[in-house]
C-alpha cells in the first residue's frame, strides 16, 4: 500500500509526505485510498461530507435537536481517520493537550473528542494538499491571520 502511495505521489506532487510524529505513509495511503484524489473536492467541506463527518442538526418546526455528525459518508474512511489520530492523542502527541482539554476541561466524552480531532486532521490534511506545503506543527492550531503575523 505504501508503494502504491509513493507511485501516486509521482504525478501528483501536492500529496503530502509522511512526517514522523504526525502521520505515517501507511495512514496517508489508507486515507487517500478511501477518498480518491483530493483534487476532486472543491473545498474541505466536501471532503467532510464525503467522509460523513459533516455536522447536522435534527430540527422540525421550533424543535432543535442535538448537533451530530451525519454518518452518511464512508464509514471506513471515518475508521481510518480515527485510527490515524489515535496515536496523536497521547500525552506527548501532537493532539495530546487538545484532547486533554476537550475531555477534562470541556467534559466531552472520549469518542466525541476523537471525532473532533479526526475532523480537524482531515481539514488540515486537505489544507496541506491544497497549499502544497508539508505538515507544520506550529501551523496546526493557528489560524491563517495569526500565522502570518508571527511570520
Amino acid at each position: 500500500m505504501e508503494a502504491l502511495y509513493r507511485e501516486a505521489c509521482v504525478p501528483d506532487r501536492k500529496l503530502p509526505s509522511a512526517r514522523k510524529g504526525i502521520v505515517s505513509t501507511f495512514h496517508l495511503a489508507r486515507i487517500i485510498a478511501e477518498t480518491g484524489p483530493l483534487s476532486d473536492f472543491a473545498n474541505y467541506r466536501k471532503v467532510m461530507r464525503f467522509a460523513g463527518l459533516n455536522l447536522c442538526e435534527r430540527q422540525s418546526g421550533t424543535y432543535r435537536g442535538k448537533t451530530r455528525i451525519s454518518k452518511k459518508g464512508r464509514p471506513l474512511l471515518r475508521k481510518v481517520l480515527k485510527l490515524t489520530v489515535l496515536p496523536l492523542v497521547k500525552k506527548n502527541g501532537v493532539y495530546g493537550d487538545y484532547y486533554k482539554k476537550k475531555t477534562e476541561v470541556d467534559k466531552m466524552p472520549g469518542t466525541k473528542a476523537m471525532t473532533v480531532i479526526a475532523r480537524h486532521f482531515l481539514k488540515m490534511l486537505y489544507g496541506v494538499y491544497k497549499n502544497g506545503a508539508g505538515f507544520d506543527k506550529k501551523r496546526m492550531f493557528t489560524c491563517e491571520s495569526q500565522f502570518q503575523k508571527a511570520a
